[in-house]
């Protein structure tokens, strides 16, 4: 399970091979929010021998961007940005065994 806490306050959780909706409240116009992404189990404890392999961004925002930036990403809206965006992530983490799992998650954004 990941889960990213950033300053813009910005947080989902999702299981591996599930698609799930995450938020990013706090939002200001031309201001960085970077969510860092780590692999957790349902109750919040850090699982070992996991790791994150990959980010893909697999739909940008209607305004601004998105980018990864090792094991985060980074949103940008964009100039003058007022109201709702949305833009979709997928994340692929590795188990100890090798086992490869990707994890989709569709990020709503609000200011």
């Amino acid at each position: 399970m990941g889960w990213a806490q950033a300053d813009c306050a910005a947080n989902y959780s999702t299981k591996f091979g599930d698609r799930s909706d995450g938020r990013i409240t706090g939002v200001k116009a031309g201001e960085v929010c970077t969510i860092p992404v780590s692999v957790r189990s349902p109750g919040g404890v850090r699982v070992t021998g996991a790791t994150l392999t990959d980010i893909e961004i697999v739909r940008q925002p209607k305004t601004g961007s998105v980018r990864k930036s090792g094991a985060s990403i980074v949103y940008t809206p964009g100039a003058g940005f007022t109201g709702k965006d949305s833009f979709f992530v997928k994340f692929v983490f590795a188990n100890a065994q090798g086992e490869r799992r990707t994890s989709g998650v569709r990020f709503a954004v609000r200011n």
